[in-house]
């Protein structure tokens, strides 16, 4: 069997603008949607249509507790995660190959509503693996 991607996310409406946390197994295919909403909801109401962050994971328990974290966070930490890769908040679906994907096989968020997501009773063991962006206050202390 191929191996496994899984795709944290972070859609901009603008630079410092309205912002969009998703998870995806297909980065190129979930912008192109955003971009062009295709699928009703959050980004296609707000206008957030700029792929500005993104990591990879081979575990989709990983991936999932990652977009769980970072959708905890308050605002100024998903800035600074954005701009520590991207700091002039480039629409980055050019440099993933973003060209129109095929649509015509279904949306591929199943892997999550199959049960096949992250159980309450692991997460804490799951978040502990990942690299947290420092606490804004962490830098003040040690200085």
């Amino acid at each position: 069997m191929g191996e496994h991607r899984y795709f944290v996310y972070i859609m901009a409406s603008k630079p410092y603008g309205t912002l969009y946390v998703g998870i995806t197994r297909d980065l190129a295919r979930r912008t192109y949607q955003h971009k062009h909403d295709l699928i009703e909801g959050f980004t296609s109401r707000y206008g957030v249509h700029a792929l500005v962050w993104f990591e990879e994971h081979a575990d989709v328990n990983i991936a999932i507790a990652r977009e769980k974290q970072i959708k905890g966070w308050n605002r100024a930490w998903k800035i600074r995660l954005i701009e520590k890769g991207n700091p002039n908040w480039e629409d980055l679906f050019p440099r993933i190959g973003g060209s129109p994907p095929d649509l015509s096989f279904p949306a591929e968020r199943t892997f999550v509503r199959e049960g096949k997501g992250i159980q309450p009773s692991n997460i804490m063991h799951v978040l502990s693996r990942l690299d947290p962006l420092p606490s804004p206050h962490a830098a003040a202390r040690r200085g």
